[in-house]
């Protein structure tokens, strides 16, 4: 009997699951806000970044959404003689996996590649990331993301769905 409403209580949850909605789905655009923050050198200041995804297309029978979009992080740089202002341009693709999500958290994981300009380098990036959103209201929430990201290794902020 116990295995019996065991697996019924799995189908239902399984079937919950699935048909869910997720914080972030094809069509949703979220604009990301923030600070660079954990900086890979000492002589970095913390930077701000601004990013726009758009929930491209999905993967599977709910099992995720592929977000395409842009970004832009701007940092600080204090050099012994003179202070510098470097950007990364940067477009940027992540996955989120809709078996973790709900209406109310995201997680994904994502790529972004661009050019660095300015101090103390000029060259092309490539960057790797995992982050989450969680929604505090109705289009508006905070996110994080870490990995090595531009000249730091986290980002945060306030996140707006559209």
């Amino acid at each position: 009997m116990f295995k019996k409403l065991l697996i019924i209580g799995a189908i239902i949850f399984a079937t919950y699951s699935v048909n869910a909605q997720n914080l972030f789905e094809k069509g949703d655009i979220a604009v990301n806000l923030g600070f660079l923050v954990g900086d890979v050198t000492t002589d970095f200041t913390p930077g701000i970044n601004a990013s726009v995804e758009y929930g491209a297309f999905p993967v599977g029978d709910g099992f995720g959404v592929v977000s395409l979009g842009a970004g832009l992080d701007v940092g600080f740089y204090s050099g012994y003689y003179n202070d510098y202002v470097y950007a990364r341009p940067s477009v940027r693709g992540a996955f989120h996996l809709g078996i973790l999500n709900t209406e109310k958290f995201d997680v994904y994981a994502g790529v972004m590649s661009g050019y660095t300009t300015g101090y103390p380098v000029n060259d092309l990036f490539m960057d790797d990331f995992i982050g989450g959103r969680m929604m505090l209201s109705d289009g508006f929430g905070i996110y994080a993301e870490v990995g090595f990201i531009s000249a730091s290794n986290l980002r945060g902020g306030v996140f707006f769905k559209f």
